[in-house]
């Protein structure tokens, strides 16, 4: 990528919440690194004796990830004629997950994000 170092200048930046592994981030980088891992448990009835929050338990957290197929190769040439980035306004409700808002280029962005949903209902017909 054939970007040099530039400043980002932002009129207006709101981000009402931002967490789980997520970056806000302003001007140029070389990388970024997101992961996150969430087991959410919902149940009727609360019972704290299982091994459900342990990571092990589901493969989904330790299979390898897959490789993604297809698409051309690409180059990127960008050129500003200010050597800034300028951004007159931004207002983001959530950020989260593993996600990235950024303003500015990186030359490699990593994310994984593994989440297992467990629901556990009552039977209607045993009330």
């Amino acid at each position: 990528m054939s970007v040099e170092w530039r400043v980002a200048k932002v009129g207006y930046f709101k981000i009402n919440q931002i967490f789980h592994g997520a970056i806000a981030q302003f001007g140029d980088n070389d990388s970024s690194v997101l992961f996150n891992r969430t087991i959410a448990l919902q149940r009727a009835i609360p019972d704290f004796f299982g091994d459900e929050t342990r990571f092990a338990a589901y493969p989904i957290f330790f299979l390898p990830l897959r490789e993604l197929v297809g698409g051309p190769e690409g180059t990127i040439v960008s050129r500003s004629e200010t050597g800034d980035i300028r951004v007159g306004a931004i207002h983001a409700l959530s950020v989260t997950a593993s996600s990235l808002i950024r303003i500015g280029s990186a030359r490699e962005i990593v994310a994984e994000s593994r989440v297992k949903h467990i629901r556990q209902y009552n039977d209607r017909t045993g009330l």
